[in-house]
């Protein structure tokens, strides 16, 4: 995820470029109508159309580099909710709570093709990946026989990224685990 985003971060300077240049285009056009002059209006015209074609190419980089960072998310967000399905200890149930769908925090700042896209407002909470589970526990095995235990409690992770340098990496930023003690201890 960290690396599409940096991509598309990236090509920022690009688009910004690409806006301003369309823009000049556009008044060196709408200046060459006013006077009715036919080769400044084609060549006015023509420049406007090949910097519309560099932004529609730029913007078709852009969703590509966000549609990846999109499945990287989603393909994080399985990899979690299996693994959390997994039992590790032979007592242990643990059942994920379905994850929402995480997004790409970013928006871009104007419509269009090829926009500057900057980092949604609140970004290290909006872009959490976050994973909800409840594990519950029934002593089994010899002490079962002695011992009757049994409980749940319920846990949360969440990551983010943050931006250190020119890297982005991945930061927890809640790591909860909440107990309901329904376990009573009978001799």
């Amino acid at each position: 995820m960290s690396v599409p985003l940096q991509g598309l971060l990236d090509l920022n300077a690009q688009a910004s470029l690409l806006k301003t240049q369309q823009a000049l285009a556009v008044a060196a056009l709408t200046t060459a109508v006013a006077a009715a002059n036919p080769p400044a209006i084609a060549k006015a015209a023509a420049r406007v159309e090949r910097i519309r074609a560099k932004q529609f190419a730029l913007d078709r980089a852009q969703q590509a580099l966000l549609k990846t960072a999109k499945l990287i998310l989603a393909q994080t967000q399985f990899k979690a909710h299996a693994s959390v399905q997994k039992t590790p200890i032979g007592f242990l149930r643990s059942v994920a709570t379905p994850p929402s769908l995480a997004h790409v925090a970013v928006r871009p700042t104007t419509p269009g093709p090829a926009p500057v896209y900057v980092l949604e407002d609140n970004f290290k909470e909006r872009q959490a990946l976050v994973q909800k589970w409840q594990s519950a526990y029934v002593l089994k095995g010899p002490l079962a026989r002695f011992l009757k235990a049994k409980g749940s409690f319920q846990s949360r992770c969440a990551l983010t990224l943050i931006k250190q340098e020119n890297r982005w990496i991945a930061e927890i930023i809640e790591d909860k685990s909440s107990s309901k003690p329904s376990s009573s201890v009978f001799f």
